[in-house]
């Protein structure tokens, strides 16, 4: 009761509204939505969605963005694994976006079975070569996946390291196929 009684303040105070075209009640209208055709970081919508997802800590915006992500997946997997924070990283945050967008995807399928075993600098702060230097043998799988087709969640590729990494410690672990998707590319 008390969760409902303070959405609802907060909806007074500061309603909800696309982050596209205004319109009130939700975060991204299917009009706006269904306008990001590409999915580059230069999309200035797309690119708004995710930051306003990750830094400004709106978990709602899962649902529409994981819609995004549905529309790109056209093969079998057997289970979907999030990219991991490291723990000190997800107290901060409160929440992993990639483990909302996969859970948004098919709960029942999500696992997580990858661990962060290295508190690294964020990526975004760092060039190419000091990304793949922070990043490597940074995650760790601790599921045996023997023979499992497997789709990887993150929300951002930038150099793709970090997808990379976690590629390599689901093949250690046995998995068959493992398939990358994110929300955008930059």
């Amino acid at each position: 009761m008390i969760s409902f009684v303070f959405r609802y303040v907060l909806d007074i105070i500061f309603p909800i509204q696309c982050l596209g075209c205004k319109k009130h009640g939700q975060w991204l209208c299917d009009k706006c939505l269904n306008s990001i055709a590409d999915y580059s970081y230069n999309n200035p919508l797309l690119q708004k969605a995710i930051h306003t997802f990750k830094y400004k800590f709106v978990k709602d915006l899962a649902e529409p963005l994981s819609k995004l992500l549905l529309k790109k997946i056209n093969f079998d997997y057997d289970l979907i694994i999030p990219v991991p924070l490291h723990p000190r990283r997800l107290r901060w945050r409160g929440f992993n976006q990639s483990e909302l967008l996969a859970k948004e995807i098919d709960k029942n399928k999500v696992i997580n079975a990858l661990v962060k075993t290295k508190n690294t600098k964020p990526q975004i702060e760092l060039s190419g070569k000091q990304r793949e230097q922070n990043i490597k043998n940074t995650f760790k799988c601790v599921f045996n996946l023997k023979n499992k087709k497997i789709l990887l969640i993150d929300d951002v590729e930038t150099t793709g390291n970090t997808l990379d990494e976690c590629k390599k410690a689901l093949l250690r672990a046995g998995a068959k196929k493992v398939h990358c998707l994110t929300l955008a590319k930059t």
